[in-house]
């Protein structure tokens, strides 16, 4: 019987998943990582719909019930996710799998997740949110189904009694910071209309800096509409995304409303010795003024550890 010890099921994002991979190969011998993109979910009808219902119920950005209607149009007609990850572990032979981490776990389907968990019979089950719970009201079921959550948001894990851990930082030995620092301000993200103007704005009134930003969106309207100059029409490699913070005197970040979590963009100024400018008021208030983690690291070893203590995630 084919045994799968550690399951990471992740989406594509930055290039973090093959990082994730790479960390599982070098540990673990029978371990595999699922990863999926979100973007798959969508298509152009989808696409028009989030922009119309952003706009139109925009008020509402700070209640639950914004997000569930944004993550059921975002889930409207996407592919069943548990269907795909069962039948690739089929087509390997797969039987049972021993311990899964879910990470963020947008996507997957409460009920196909429970069928999945009967199936193959995990002995532990752990979720690691690296992003707001307030965004994803429509896998709070999936939750009931982990032995332990992680979230890397000091309010989330206080209010919903989890584990508070941060985002994991992987140093990158391949950064060289013998380039020549000739960017003064960069910004790799996807696009929201939120992010584009603010972006656009701060970019305009400080015109004697160089400025490399990459907003990235699918939409051929909107590249034909909006400046080209900030968007991109794929998202950049990891390595490209080394490549430009590493060239870059300071990194902008703009989370969403509510997130007071460190995103990846923190860890990635201090690896690549640029300034951290956060648009998000509150990121500063509980993370700096009160030194909540004092700048502590979280390494991949260490949120990928095969250990019997409390801070083990699988």
């Amino acid at each position: 019987m084919k045994v799968i010890d550690k399951l990471v099921i992740c989406p594509v994002f930055n290039g973090y998943e093959a990082q994730i991979e790479n960390c599982l190969k070098k540990n673990y011998k029978n371990s595999m990582v699922f990863s999926y993109s979100e973007s798959e979910f969508l298509n152009r009808y989808t696409r028009a719909l989030l922009l119309i219902y952003r706009q139109v119920f925009r008020p509402l950005k700070h209640l639950e019930c914004y997000y569930f209607g944004l993550n059921k149009i975002f889930l409207w007609g996407a592919k069943n996710l548990v269907d795909r990850l069962d039948e690739e572990l089929v087509s390997l032979g797969v039987e049972r799998v021993d311990s899964i981490l879910i990470i963020k776990g947008f996507g997957i389907n409460y009920k196909d997740f429970v069928f999945f968990k009967t199936k193959y019979q995990p002995r532990n089950i752990n979720m690691f949110q690296w992003d707001a719970i307030l965004k994803y009201p429509t896998i709070k079921g999936l939750y009931k189904q982990c032995n332990k959550v992680y979230c890397f948001q000091l309010s989330d894990a206080k209010k919903y009694n989890y584990y508070y851990l941060p985002n994991y930082f992987v140093k990158e030995t391949n950064v060289s910071l013998t380039y020549k620092k000739d960017v003064d301000v960069a910004y790799v993200g996807k696009f929201t209309l939120e992010r584009y103007l603010a972006i656009r704005n701060i970019a305009r009134k400080n015109d004697k800096l160089v400025f490399d930003i990459n907003i990235f969106t699918k939409s051929r309207l909107l590249n034909y509409i909006l400046d080209r100059k900030l968007l991109c029409k794929s998202p950049l490699t990891r390595e490209k995304v080394n490549l430009l913070y590493n060239r870059s005197k300071s990194i902008i970040d703009m989370p969403i409303d509510n997130q007071t979590g460190l995103s990846q963009r923190f860890f990635e100024a201090i690896n690549n010795e640029c300034t951290y400018i956060s648009l998000r008021r509150g990121i500063c208030q509980v993370y700096f003024i009160n030194m909540t983690i004092s700048f502590s690291i979280v390494k991949m070893k260490y949120l990928l550890q095969l250990s019997k203590k409390e801070n083990s995630l699988l």
